[in-house]
């Protein structure tokens, strides 16, 4: 069903939990789309159901083009409105769904069309980009018809997960895992004082919190009870230097690279439990 969507213009012309490691843990691997992954309220057996309109990506690249993606709930079913604005301002206006299978090569898909009819099709890619926006959080690659364009594009939401600042906090989670035995993610990071502050989980169920100094050396390490739990703790959690397989442990992960596609990591968004859920 088409949405009646305002300024439209023709030919686009901008060219452009369980553990992750050897196991599954003990939850069966759901291969459903993440709840997680975007602004939706936990579901394990019915469509993902957004909660707020204001979730969605602002987009932007060198040579002009702007645009906005916006997620909107229609009768339980995540729709995506596309409005892309070429060097001149003049909009082009789509309306997209999630592809299938979800995080496919762990990367977020989208396809559509224009109110015309014209194809399109929109990936993002989790890394540091850095054309557009005070905290890119994705590579942008999107094509209309027979154009295609590149940019950068940052995630909005309610909540801003500690994952944007990934990139902030990578030397201060190197020096942590190297604190701790038989690391297996990274369920959290964040300032502390003048430092960092690094929560991990061992392939053995156990949680750790390492700090460190405002020169990146490690200042202390600790074990954590398992009912201290900081608020977005694990929504996602993140796995150094790899990507498993999709619903391992009950979690879809999207991989994070460098522009030249080197492999940073991976967030795993926990399809099971949803945000809030356990962190373990």
């Amino acid at each position: 069903m088409k949405h009646a969507i305002a300024a439209i213009v023709a030919g686009l012309t901008v060219t452009a939990c369980a553990t992750t490691g050897s196991s599954t843990g003990d939850r069966a691997a759901m291969p459903a789309p993440a709840t997680a992954a975007f602004d939706y309220a936990p579901s394990r057996d019915e469509a993902p159901r957004i909660t707020s309109s204001r979730f969605g990506y602002d987009l932007a690249g060198e040579n002009g083009w702007s645009g906005e993606m916006r997620f909107i709930d229609e009768g339980g079913e995540p729709v995506i409105v596309l409005t892309l604005y070429g060097p001149d301002g003049a909009p082009t206006a789509a309306e997209l769904s999630i592809d299938m299978p979800y995080l496919g090569n762990g990367m977020r898909s989208f396809s559509g069309e224009t109110n015309a009819g014209v194809p399109v099709h929109v990936a993002l890619q989790a890394g540091p980009c850095s054309t557009a926006g005070a905290q890119p959080t994705h590579y942008a690659s999107i094509e209309v018809g027979a154009s295609a364009m590149e940019g950068c594009a940052s995630e909005n939401a309610e909540t801003e997960r500690w994952s944007r600042g990934l990139m902030g906090y990578l030397s201060a989670i190197d020096s942590c895992s190297r604190e701790v035995a038989d690391v297996d993610h990274i369920t959290m990071a964040q300032p502390s004082g003048g430092g960092t502050g690094v929560r991990i989980a061992d392939r053995d169920g156990r949680r750790w919190e390492c700090t460190t100094r405002s020169d990146g050396t490690v200042n202390a390490v600790r074990t954590l009870d398992p009912a201290d739990v900081l608020l977005g703790e694990g929504d996602p959690i993140f796995v150094r230097s790899d990507l498993p397989p999709n619903g391992q442990g009950c979690y879809a992960y999207e991989a994070v690279r460098y522009a030249d596609g080197r492999l940073i990591g991976a967030f795993g968004y926990d399809t099971c439990i949803g945000p809030g859920g356990a962190v373990g």
